[in-house]
């Protein structure tokens, strides 16, 4: 595992965020560099079905909510419960076809502002999803 970090951090993929040390091992915290990422659906193979990629955009959602776990206890003594920064959502919807394509549109216009960062800029994540409920995708 550690000559796989080692190698995604030698050739940029992640980051060290973090460094602590635990029982006299140097344990360190790593993100990924990348500013997003999209699986191109024929990646996941052939067999893939929805239920798998389903999964997989849901084990995205379980990354970031560990993500805000991490950040709320990390002993950072600047995370505060009333932190402005941070901004989690949910909103249920009903929206036209036309509507909904025109919402999904902006906030991909959105995500993709973000790609360029500021030189001395906050580090930051977003993550949206927007999904029909299962009762109106039948």
């Amino acid at each position: 595992m550690y000559y796989h970090l080692n190698l995604l951090e030698q050739h940029g993929f992640v980051h060290v965020v973090g460094e602590r040390i635990v029982s006299g091992i140097n344990e360190k915290t790593y993100r990924a560099t990348a500013r997003q990422f999209r699986v191109d659906r024929a990646l996941l193979g052939a067999a893939a079905s929805e239920p798998q990629i389903a999964d997989a955009q849901a084990s995205l959602l379980e990354s970031v909510a560990e993500d805000l776990r991490m950040r709320a206890h990390s002993g950072n003594p600047t995370v505060e419960a009333d932190d402005e920064s941070v901004l989690v959502s949910r909103i249920f919807l009903k929206l036209s076809a036309s509507r909904y394509a025109e919402l999904r549109a902006k906030l991909v216009e959105l995500a993709l502002s973000g790609n360029e960062p500021d030189e001395d800029g906050l580090e930051g994540q977003l993550s949206i999803a927007l999904f029909t409920s299962a009762r109106e995708s039948r």
